[in-house]
C-alpha cells in the first residue's frame, strides 16, 4: 500500500480505479490462505478496520481527522465488503469439502473428535465455530445442503448478505 502513494495522491484518477487496484493489489495479499483461518472477535475488528485503513490511505485521509467509518465509506461510494468476502470465500471452500471434491482427510478433520480428556478452561473457538455462527447450520444440515451447488450458493449469499449488513 505505502509503494503506491503516488497513485494514491493522484487526484486524477477516479475512485472506482483506485478501488479496483486496492481489490486487485492489496485483497489479493491480505487474504491469502483464509480458508483455513478461524476469526475470532479480534480478528474480525481488525479485517473491518484494515478496510477502513486502505480506504483511509486511499483518499489520503489522515487518521487525525476524526471521521466516522461510514462518511469514509461513503465518499469512496462502497459498502463494506471485506469480511463478507471472507465468510463467501470460507463457505465456498466448506461446500467443496463436505462435496467431497477435497482430500479425504480434509473431512475427516472436519469431521473428526479427538477422544481424551481436554485441557481446562474455556475452549478455544474452531474453525466451524465461525461456520455456525454465520450459517446456524449443524455439520450434517451443512453437508446436506452443500449436495445441491444452486441451493448451497443461494444459502453463501443470504450468509454474507448478513455478515455485510451488520452494523459495527
Amino acid at each position: 500500500m505505502m509503494e503506491l502513494q503516488d497513485i494514491w495522491n493522484d487526484g486524477n484518477l477516479p475512485t472506482e480505479l483506485k478501488m479496483k487496484l486496492v481489490k486487485i493489489m492489496i485483497w489479493s495479499v491480505l487474504l491469502y490462505g483464509l480458508e483455513g483461518w478461524t476469526l475470532t472477535k479480534a480478528d474480525e475488528n481488525r479485517v473491518l478496520a484494515a478496510e477502513i485503513c486502505l480506504g483511509r490511505r486511499m483518499m489520503n485521509i489522515s487518521w487525525k481527522e476524526k471521521r466516522l467509518y461510514r462518511s469514509i465509506l461513503e465518499e469512496l461510494g462502497v459498502k463494506r465488503q471485506l469480511l463478507g468476502e471472507i465468510v463467501n470465500r470460507m463457505l465456498t471452500y466448506l461446500g467443496h469439502i463436505l462435496r467431497g471434491s477435497g482430500s479425504a482427510l480434509t473431512l475427516q478433520i472436519i469431521e473428526g473428535k479427538v477422544e481424551g480428556k481436554r485441557k481446562a478452561g474455556r475452549q478455544k473457538k474452531q474453525w466451524y465455530d465461525n461456520i455456525k455462527e454465520w450459517t446456524g447450520l449443524s455439520l450434517a444440515q451443512a453437508k446436506r445442503l452443500a449436495q445441491n451447488r444452486t441451493t448451497c450458493k443461494e444459502e453463501i449469499r443470504r450468509c454474507v448478505k448478513l455478515v455485510d449488513n451488520r452494523q459495527y
